[in-house]
């Protein structure tokens, strides 16, 4: 049986960012855009609110709802983004074409799970870090396709859980690695392109701040869909070196 290979992996992570940037990107471009504005929202209800507040509780409590707001709607659109990324992303990965539409229909159905999913994961690698170093790298590699899993398979939360460990068994140490890499490439280059903004905003006038901030924008939204189609990749190459069957999406 041949082994999982970090560049093959790489090289599909990059195939499939090529095939779905327009439709993925797109669709993640909106969701931003949603969680932007509902974030400007928030905060500018909170400073009208403070600023004709005299009640020192009642402003407490108005932070307190803006603050648990502004944290479940980032949870949430961060889910509908990966639960639609990543159905767009398996169905380019059996080589169809990919819209939109197949974005939007992936997130409708599988945002909740994603959610509950992407909590569950969250608290168990930290523990994990927290515990001892290694068994939250070990719990990285072992739920690295948790996600893929849920969304192909329809496995649930705690199957998706199960399924990502049985496809990762005997592979962890590369896949680990490959995640160890791509973070630091990840890393370096918001570094390189921060320092570069940093500059050129020094000089900017308007036009030209607009402009950075849409790279910033493009940038970010390129990062999210590299992370899905990664993980996405990950899953495909496991499961053809385990000779499973993906599964179709969008039946």
């Amino acid at each position: 049986m041949r082994s999982f290979e970090i560049g093959s992996t790489f090289a599909r992570t990059a195939g499939l960012v090529a095939r779905t940037w327009r439709s993925a990107g797109i669709f993640l471009l909106l969701v931003q855009m949603v969680n932007y504005a509902a974030s400007f929202a928030l905060i500018a209800t909170l400073g009208v609110s403070a600023t004709f507040s005299h009640n020192i509780a009642g402003s407490i409590s108005l932070i307190s709802g803006v603050v648990f707001g502004f944290l479940a709607l980032y949870l949430l659109t961060m889910a509908a983004g990966m639960a639609g990324v990543t159905g767009a992303l398996l169905k380019a990965d059996r080589g169809e074409d990919v819209t939109v539409g197949d974005s939007v229909t992936a997130a409708a159905q599988m945002t909740l799970p994603v959610l509950g999913l992407t909590i569950l994961w969250f608290i168990g690698v930290y523990l994990g870090f927290i515990l001892l170093i290694v068994p939250g790298c070990m719990l990285l590699a072992a739920w690295s396709v948790s996600v893929p899993a849920l969304v192909a398979e329809e496995a649930g939360v705690f199957g998706a859980f199960a399924r990502s460990r049985t496809l990762t068994k005997g592979f962890r140490f590369k896949i680990f690695l490959a995640l160890l890499l791509a973070i630091v490439a990840m890393y370096l280059g918001f570094a390189a392109l921060a320092f570069l903004w940093a500059d050129a905003l020094s000089n900017a006038g308007f036009y030209g701040a607009i402009a950075l901030l849409v790279g910033i924008v493009a940038a970010t939204i390129l990062t999210l869909l590299t992370i899905q189609a990664l993980l996405v990749a990950i899953y495909g190459e496991l499961i053809d070196l385990k000779g499973d069957r993906v599964m179709d999406v969008f039946n």
